[in-house]
């Protein structure tokens, strides 16, 4: 087994945030030339390494049981690696550090929500720029092209998915209309966003952003109050479920193939689908493939129910089966190193995030780079090792090798990106009582059950 540790307390392995990329370095030695802030604290050796060793076999090929069982270590990653490589807060690390250049949007105080008949308006004061860069800053998620996702329907084929009243049914959270146009995408929930994949030919691609699963709604006295950085009600669960069902009813039929095309041509003329039918299906077909087996490999014993998720046990599916690559099954079909999600809790709200040593429960993560690479696994961003040319496997005992081997990673997460995203918590104002609320009860806005 490595020894996580050289001489000296030094990480055996580490990797460096350089110009906006992870730089992979060996042996304890310091990259140099990097201008990032971020390039001078490397990230610990276990989310590079244990996750990686996650693809050591024995045995003819089948994974041993105790590298599964070693893998607990990654949810002590802050204690593995000795205290002078964590990074510090992002308030520490850059104080001054620039928000968006984006013009910052105009907001007016009260507007109606077309779909509830309910005025709706902002709970906190929060600054603009830092709203919008919330709000708008992709992080690495990759779901599927967002012409796909636009022009998707549900698997009744009885509309689209996209559309607000089949999403907001999951509970995820719209914008007050004043501002909705210009701190969101195609009228999509707060935290829809888009980024090209370059992995497939830099395709605009749908995903989420942080503002997605931290943006809470209250109505009291028929106004709906819309809360940055709080618990939302929604069913990630049915969620999960029904957008691998719907991508499937597509994919099986071509009718539905060709009307998604057609839809398509007709809202975004430029898009690389909108003349290559076989592109599309290949992309659908790939996208469809990933989330049902994600669906599967991550069924839960219990039922979320609305604003629960367990997100430990689903990203530790997904890096150890999916990305790792330990994705053997047994004779029912069933994915024989995934563990079934059994622990649903409450989002966290994110307000005095900053000033926090831990955000999750379990304290999983102490460096906010390190927790917010793990969140962006947790909403579909991508893993991948590098493998060395004419070697089917990395030899991950082999630090010689790994000192040498270049970007070790392939990851979609975008660390400057996350830096900025961390930043704005640092503003975020703390929710305060309104004098409208008086001793009245808030409604939620779903019942829970």
């Amino acid at each position: 087994m490595v020894n996580p540790r050289a001489a000296h307390g030094t990480p055996a392995y580490a990797i460096y945030v350089c110009e906006g990329k992870f730089v992979a370095n060996g042996l304890g030695k310091r990259i140099s030339g990097c201008a990032s802030p971020l390039s001078v604290y490397p990230l610990t050796y276990p989310l590079a390494i244990r996750f990686a060793r996650a693809r050591v076999t024995t045995h003819g090929g089948r994974p041993d049981a105790k590298i599964f069982q070693s893998l607990d270590a990654i949810e002590r990653v802050h204690a593995l690696a000795p205290r002078r490589h964590r990074l510090h807060r992002a308030r520490d690390l850059h104080p001054a550090a620039p928000t968006s250049a984006i013009p910052a949007p105009t907001s007016s105080a009260v507007n109606v929500n077309l779909r509830a008949g309910l005025t709706s308006r902002w709970l906190m004061d929060w600054d603009a720029r830092a709203r919008q860069t919330w709000y708008l800053t992709p992080q690495g998620s990759l779901i599927m092209p967002m012409d796909i996702f636009l022009a998707l329907k549900t698997a009744d084929g009885a509309r689209l998915f996209s559309s607000r009243e089949h999403l907001a049914s999951y509970g995820w959270v719209y914008l007050p209309e004043s501002d909705a146009a210009a701190l969101t995408m195609f009228g999509l929930p707060a935290g829809f966003v888009q980024e090209p994949n370059p992995d497939n030919n830099n395709v605009m691609t749908f995903g989420l952003t942080c503002a997605a699963c931290h943006t809470g709604e209250l109505i009291v006295s028929n106004v709906r109050y819309v809360v940055d950085g709080s618990q939302p009600l929604q069913n990630i669960q049915n969620w999960d479920i029904d957008i691998a069902a719907a991508l499937g009813a597509t994919a099986r039929e071509d009718r539905r193939l060709r009307e998604m095309q057609q839809a398509i041509a007709a809202r975004n003329p430029q898009s690389p689908y909108a003349n290559n039918f076989a592109q599309m299906k290949t992309d659908l077909d790939a996208v469809f493939q990933y989330q049902e087996a994600r669906a599967k490999r991550n069924t839960a014993i219990v039922d979320y129910g609305w604003g629960r998720l367990d997100a430990f046990t689903k990203i530790f599916d997904e890096v150890i089966v999916h990305d790792a690559e330990m994705n053997q099954k047994d004779a029912q079909g069933n994915y024989i190193n995934a563990r079934p999600p059994a622990s649903p809790i409450s989002l966290p709200y994110l307000w005095s995030v900053p000033d926090l040593e831990c955000v999750q429960t379990n304290c999983v993560a102490e460096d906010p780079m390190v927790r917010n690479l793990g969140e962006t696994l947790g909403v579909y961003g991508t893993f991948r090792l590098r493998v060395l040319p004419n070697a089917p496997k990395l030899d991950f005992n082999d630090l010689e090798a790994l000192a040498t081997a270049g970007d070790l990673l392939n990851f979609s997460a975008n660390p400057n990106n996350l830096f900025d995203l961390e930043h704005q918590l640092v503003s975020l104002p703390v929710p305060k009582w309104q004098n409208e609320f008086g001793a009245q009860r808030f409604t939620a806005t779903r019942r829970i059950t």
